[in-house]
């Protein structure tokens, strides 16, 4: 397990964590699924470092409930934000749901979602405002496949981009499928979108589903849907 000084560290140098980038414009309401009223007057946030330790109570040497993993979803909770010096430099400890999923590294489609409380250094968190749209990047196109569901992100050099994507599935005569979509005996979904690459620092939520583009150490962009554990790049 890590230290909160190495994850400080960690994140500061950039050593372990790649740059990333995001394909939204913010983090939308009800992107978690968390009931209303824990929401109320609250801020959304993904955690950005990996291994951060979500503590009993507002202090480095509390017992850790849980380490929470990068791109984690949490939601700040309405108590005061409590002063604090960590790793060195003035920080406050927030109070926090986690909205984890234990089973992020399956390559299950499911996942029941577990939440739990707690405190975390907020110099730690990436919230909807905490982005900036990207100007100019590299022109590429990033295409991929699971099963019966393809998809292509087209990205230009000033980094808007395009996301097309279709999935295929069996339909009996009865099944709820619009008559547009029916195809060979196949009910066939489609979706496009298009929207301005976004960037925070090393660590990005991409979109409702877990996914998320980031750079790999050859300099790749790479593009991971979390809720499958995969993961596909540019050449």
């Amino acid at each position: 397990m890590l230290s909160t000084t190495e994850i400080e560290q960690m994140f500061l140098k950039n050593l372990e964590i790649a740059a990333a980038i995001l394909a939204v414009a913010a983090l939308g309401p009800g992107l978690f699924g968390q009931p209303a009223q824990a929401a109320q007057g609250a801020g959304r946030a993904v955690v950005a470092v990996d291994g951060l330790a979500l503590r009993a109570a507002p202090k480095a040497g509390a017992r850790a409930i849980m380490r929470l993993g990068i791109l984690t979803e949490v939601i700040r909770l309405n108590r005061r934000r409590q002063p604090a010096v960590i790793g060195g430099r003035k920080d406050h400890w927030v109070y926090v749901q986690a909205n984890y999923c234990p089973d992020a590294e399956d390559t299950s489609l499911a996942c029941e979602t577990v939440f739990k409380k707690g405190w975390l250094a907020d110099s730690y968190l990436a919230y909807d405002d905490s982005f900036k749209p990207m100007t100019e990047w590299r022109e590429g196109t990033i295409e991929g496949q699971i099963g019966d569901v393809s998809w292509s992100y087209s990205i230009a050099a000033d980094g808007a981009y395009a996301l097309d994507w279709e999935a295929w599935s069996y339909f009996r005569k009865y099944d709820p499928c619009p008559e547009e979509q029916r195809r060979d005996g196949f009910c066939v979904e489609t979706r496009a979108e298009t929207g301005q690459l976004q960037r925070y620092r090393d660590v990005v939520r991409a979109s409702e589903d877990g996914e998320f583009f980031y750079i790999d150490r050859r300099g790749a962009l790479c593009h991971r849907m979390s809720a499958l554990g995969a993961h596909f790049c540019d050449r």
